[in-house]
């Protein structure tokens, strides 16, 4: 399993300054977000990926998410449609959490947002969910 860690003014360059709107909405104050893919390798051949969002609270404490998605509901308010709620599958939010496993210092999980924007992560594997869902 490899996962990028980049540097802030690197994403800045690349990227410019951006933040999820789930990340806006919550309750703490996070001073970056850097994306990127985690990829999962086998023989080291990769066979799957998944985009995680490195988020950084200020002070080395920092860690790992899930990249969470839309699911639209609702009126439309100004022609474009009201966000419900997001969604993450459990398989997502636990690679995160493995990711944030390997950091030394270990204070992540008291900042971690995941169980505040998706209380109930999604039982299936994104491939299954992508076949549709079984």
């Amino acid at each position: 399993m490899v996962w990028p860690v980049p540097d802030e003014a690197e994403h800045e360059r690349l990227r410019g300054e951006q933040m999820p709107e789930w990340a806006e909405a919550d309750t703490h104050e996070w001073s970056h977000a850097r994306d990127g893919w985690v990829m999962i390798l086998l023989g080291g051949a990769p066979i799957w990926q998944a985009r995680q969002w490195y988020l950084d609270w200020g002070s080395g404490i920092g860690g790992y998410v899930a990249d969470f998605q839309p699911r639209f509901g609702g009126k439309a308010e100004e022609g474009r449609p009201q966000i419900e709620a997001w969604e993450i599958s459990e398989w997502e939010v636990r690679l995160a959490r493995l990711i944030n496993s390997f950091s030394a210092t270990g204070d992540f999980f008291q900042f971690d947002l995941t169980d505040r924007v998706v209380p109930s992560p999604s039982r299936l594997h994104p491939a299954d969910a992508a076949r549709g869902g079984y």
